[in-house]
Protein backbone atom coordinates (compact mmCIF):
# COMPACT_ATOMS: atom_id res chain seq x y z
CA UNK A 1 0.00 0.00 0.00
CA UNK A 2 1.45 3.00 -1.00
CA UNK A 3 0.29 7.01 -0.55
CA UNK A 4 1.63 10.55 -1.16
CA UNK A 5 0.85 13.97 0.27
CA UNK A 6 -1.77 15.69 -2.08
CA UNK A 7 -1.03 19.49 -0.42
CA UNK A 8 1.82 20.73 -2.71
CA UNK A 9 4.62 22.92 -1.05
CA UNK A 10 4.22 21.94 2.50
CA UNK A 11 6.90 19.70 4.35
CA UNK A 12 4.93 16.83 6.46
CA UNK A 13 6.04 13.94 8.68
CA UNK A 14 4.06 10.53 7.37
CA UNK A 15 2.61 8.19 10.11
CA UNK A 16 0.56 4.97 10.58
CA UNK A 17 -2.41 5.68 13.35
CA UNK A 18 -4.50 2.79 13.74
CA UNK A 19 -7.67 3.13 15.76
CA UNK A 20 -11.38 2.27 16.32
CA UNK A 21 -14.20 4.73 14.76
CA UNK A 22 -14.65 7.44 17.56
CA UNK A 23 -11.64 6.94 19.31
CA UNK A 24 -10.26 10.00 21.29
CA UNK A 25 -7.04 10.97 19.28
CA UNK A 26 -4.65 10.39 22.51
CA UNK A 27 -5.58 6.67 22.34
CA UNK A 28 -4.78 6.07 18.68
CA UNK A 29 -1.85 3.47 18.33
CA UNK A 30 1.03 4.99 16.05
CA UNK A 31 2.97 2.71 13.79
CA UNK A 32 6.50 3.59 13.12
CA UNK A 33 8.35 3.36 9.88
CA UNK A 34 9.38 -0.70 9.03
CA UNK A 35 7.71 -2.23 12.21
CA UNK A 36 4.52 -2.97 9.60
CA UNK A 37 4.16 -6.15 7.88
CA UNK A 38 0.99 -6.86 5.95
CA UNK A 39 0.33 -10.92 5.91
CA UNK A 40 -2.26 -13.45 5.11
CA UNK A 41 -3.82 -15.90 7.56
CA UNK A 42 -3.98 -15.67 11.65
CA UNK A 43 -0.21 -16.61 12.26
CA UNK A 44 2.23 -14.01 12.41
CA UNK A 45 5.86 -14.50 11.26
CA UNK A 46 8.55 -12.50 12.39
CA UNK A 47 9.81 -9.73 10.72
CA UNK A 48 11.64 -9.29 7.57
CA UNK A 49 13.17 -6.74 5.67
CA UNK A 50 11.32 -6.06 1.88
CA UNK A 51 13.71 -6.83 -0.94
CA UNK A 52 14.31 -3.39 -2.09
CA UNK A 53 15.87 -2.51 1.29
CA UNK A 54 18.48 -5.10 1.48
CA UNK A 55 18.92 -4.12 -1.69
CA UNK A 56 19.54 -0.78 -1.21
CA UNK A 57 21.47 -1.81 2.42
CA UNK A 58 24.47 -4.03 0.05
CA UNK A 59 24.14 -0.66 -2.25
CA UNK A 60 25.48 1.28 0.52
CA UNK A 61 27.73 -0.89 1.79
CA UNK A 62 29.45 -0.99 -1.76
CA UNK A 63 29.36 3.02 -1.95
CA UNK A 64 31.31 3.03 2.10
CA UNK A 65 33.86 0.26 0.86
CA UNK A 66 34.71 2.36 -2.38
CA UNK A 67 34.47 5.63 -0.01
CA UNK A 68 37.38 3.90 2.31
CA UNK A 69 39.17 2.42 -0.56
CA UNK A 70 42.01 5.01 0.26
CA UNK A 71 42.20 4.17 3.85
CA UNK A 72 43.73 0.88 2.55
CA UNK A 73 47.04 -0.15 3.33
CA UNK A 74 48.99 -2.40 0.26
CA UNK A 75 51.63 -5.16 0.85
CA UNK A 76 53.22 -7.27 -1.88
CA UNK A 77 55.38 -10.24 -1.01
CA UNK A 78 57.10 -12.95 -3.22
CA UNK A 79 58.24 -16.13 -1.99
CA UNK A 80 59.99 -19.10 -3.71
CA UNK A 81 59.94 -22.26 -1.88
CA UNK A 82 61.88 -25.54 -3.17
CA UNK A 83 62.18 -29.13 -2.24
CA UNK A 84 62.97 -32.52 -3.42
CA UNK A 85 59.98 -33.03 -5.72
CA UNK A 86 58.85 -29.26 -6.58
CA UNK A 87 59.74 -25.39 -7.26
CA UNK A 88 57.24 -23.17 -6.16
CA UNK A 89 57.28 -19.21 -6.36
CA UNK A 90 54.30 -17.40 -5.06
CA UNK A 91 53.80 -13.32 -5.70
CA UNK A 92 50.67 -12.18 -2.82
CA UNK A 93 49.14 -8.78 -3.06
CA UNK A 94 47.20 -7.91 0.05
CA UNK A 95 44.93 -4.94 1.18
CA UNK A 96 44.55 -4.21 5.00
CA UNK A 97 42.73 -1.30 7.08
CA UNK A 98 44.65 1.63 8.33
CA UNK A 99 43.02 1.55 11.50
CA UNK A 100 43.44 -0.09 14.44
CA UNK A 101 41.96 -3.50 13.82
CA UNK A 102 44.43 -3.68 10.78
CA UNK A 103 42.10 -5.95 9.06
CA UNK A 104 42.35 -8.44 6.49
CA UNK A 105 40.12 -6.98 3.21
CA UNK A 106 41.54 -8.94 0.26
CA UNK A 107 44.54 -10.91 -0.88
CA UNK A 108 45.07 -11.83 -4.52
CA UNK A 109 48.09 -14.68 -5.11
CA UNK A 110 49.22 -16.37 -8.34
CA UNK A 111 51.59 -19.64 -7.69
CA UNK A 112 53.67 -21.27 -10.05
CA UNK A 113 54.72 -25.03 -9.22
CA UNK A 114 57.14 -27.36 -11.32
CA UNK A 115 57.77 -31.24 -10.78
CA UNK A 116 59.25 -33.36 -12.75
CA UNK A 117 55.88 -34.55 -14.68
CA UNK A 118 54.44 -30.83 -15.57
CA UNK A 119 53.77 -27.48 -14.51
CA UNK A 120 50.74 -25.46 -12.78
CA UNK A 121 49.42 -22.01 -12.49
CA UNK A 122 47.44 -21.20 -9.20
CA UNK A 123 45.63 -18.05 -9.23
CA UNK A 124 43.34 -17.54 -5.66
CA UNK A 125 41.39 -14.23 -4.60
CA UNK A 126 40.49 -13.86 -1.08
CA UNK A 127 38.18 -11.10 -0.10
CA UNK A 128 36.74 -10.59 3.07
CA UNK A 129 32.72 -9.20 2.59
CA UNK A 130 31.54 -7.07 6.24
CA UNK A 131 27.83 -8.87 7.19
CA UNK A 132 26.16 -5.65 7.24
CA UNK A 133 23.82 -7.61 10.27
CA UNK A 134 26.97 -7.85 12.52
CA UNK A 135 29.42 -5.95 14.02
CA UNK A 136 31.60 -4.21 11.81
CA UNK A 137 34.47 -6.28 12.64
CA UNK A 138 33.26 -9.26 11.73
CA UNK A 139 33.65 -10.53 8.21
CA UNK A 140 32.90 -13.97 6.02
CA UNK A 141 35.64 -14.53 3.78
CA UNK A 142 34.99 -16.19 0.41
CA UNK A 143 37.88 -17.81 -1.76
CA UNK A 144 38.18 -18.11 -5.31
CA UNK A 145 40.76 -20.58 -6.21
CA UNK A 146 41.23 -21.12 -10.27
CA UNK A 147 44.37 -23.14 -11.79
CA UNK A 148 46.10 -23.46 -14.84
CA UNK A 149 47.79 -27.10 -15.28
CA UNK A 150 50.30 -28.29 -18.16
CA UNK A 151 50.97 -32.11 -17.74
CA UNK A 152 51.73 -34.22 -20.29
CA UNK A 153 51.52 -31.57 -23.22
CA UNK A 154 47.97 -31.16 -21.98
CA UNK A 155 46.34 -27.90 -20.78
CA UNK A 156 43.90 -28.53 -18.30
CA UNK A 157 41.79 -25.58 -17.14
CA UNK A 158 39.43 -25.61 -13.59
CA UNK A 159 38.35 -23.89 -10.10
CA UNK A 160 38.47 -25.81 -6.75
CA UNK A 161 35.05 -26.80 -6.11
CA UNK A 162 33.98 -26.14 -9.68
CA UNK A 163 32.78 -29.84 -10.69
CA UNK A 164 33.50 -28.61 -14.63
CA UNK A 165 36.84 -29.27 -16.19
CA UNK A 166 38.22 -27.90 -19.79
CA UNK A 167 40.87 -30.35 -20.82
CA UNK A 168 42.83 -28.95 -24.22
CA UNK A 169 44.81 -32.26 -25.92
CA UNK A 170 46.66 -32.03 -29.33
CA UNK A 171 44.14 -33.65 -31.13
CA UNK A 172 40.57 -33.14 -28.75
CA UNK A 173 39.35 -30.70 -26.56
CA UNK A 174 36.96 -32.21 -24.07
CA UNK A 175 34.90 -31.15 -21.26
CA UNK A 176 34.42 -33.15 -18.77
CA UNK A 177 31.87 -32.61 -15.22
CA UNK A 178 32.51 -34.57 -12.33
CA UNK A 179 34.93 -36.54 -13.76
CA UNK A 180 32.97 -38.08 -16.65
CA UNK A 181 33.48 -36.77 -19.85
CA UNK A 182 30.15 -35.02 -21.48
CA UNK A 183 31.39 -33.26 -24.70
CA UNK A 184 34.70 -33.28 -26.51
CA UNK A 185 35.89 -31.75 -30.03
CA UNK A 186 37.90 -33.86 -32.66
CA UNK A 187 38.24 -34.90 -35.83
CA UNK A 188 36.07 -32.15 -37.07
CA UNK A 189 33.19 -33.59 -35.16
CA UNK A 190 31.60 -31.96 -31.82
CA UNK A 191 30.14 -35.23 -29.87
CA UNK A 192 27.98 -33.65 -26.59
CA UNK A 193 26.13 -36.32 -24.54
CA UNK A 194 23.26 -34.28 -23.94
CA UNK A 195 22.38 -31.07 -25.99
CA UNK A 196 19.77 -28.04 -25.31
CA UNK A 197 19.59 -25.44 -28.16
CA UNK A 198 17.73 -21.95 -27.11
CA UNK A 199 16.85 -20.77 -30.02
CA UNK A 200 17.49 -22.33 -33.80
CA UNK A 201 19.19 -25.44 -34.87
CA UNK A 202 21.08 -24.97 -38.87
CA UNK A 203 22.66 -28.00 -40.88
CA UNK A 204 23.87 -26.69 -43.83
CA UNK A 205 21.12 -24.93 -45.90
CA UNK A 206 18.27 -26.25 -43.81
CA UNK A 207 17.61 -24.83 -39.94
CA UNK A 208 15.24 -25.59 -37.31
CA UNK A 209 13.74 -21.82 -36.94
CA UNK A 210 10.92 -21.23 -34.37
CA UNK A 211 7.52 -19.68 -35.36
CA UNK A 212 6.29 -16.69 -33.80
CA UNK A 213 3.04 -19.04 -32.25
CA UNK A 214 5.55 -21.47 -30.70
CA UNK A 215 5.65 -24.15 -33.34
CA UNK A 216 9.07 -25.65 -35.14
CA UNK A 217 9.66 -25.51 -38.66
CA UNK A 218 12.28 -27.29 -40.76
CA UNK A 219 13.14 -24.92 -43.61
CA UNK A 220 15.81 -23.99 -46.31
CA UNK A 221 17.47 -20.99 -44.71
CA UNK A 222 20.17 -18.60 -46.49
Amino acid sequence: MTFSNAQANIRICTAVLIAYTGTDASKWIEIKKGSLKLEKGNAATDWTPAPEDVDSAISALDDKTIANATALEQRLSTQILQSQEQIQQTVTEQYFTKDETNRLIQEVSTAFTQTAEGWQMDFNKLVSVVNANQASTDSEFQNWSKYIRFVDGNIILGQVQNPIILTIKNDRISFAQSGQEVAYLSNSELTITDARITHSLRIGYFGWVPRANGSLDLKKVS
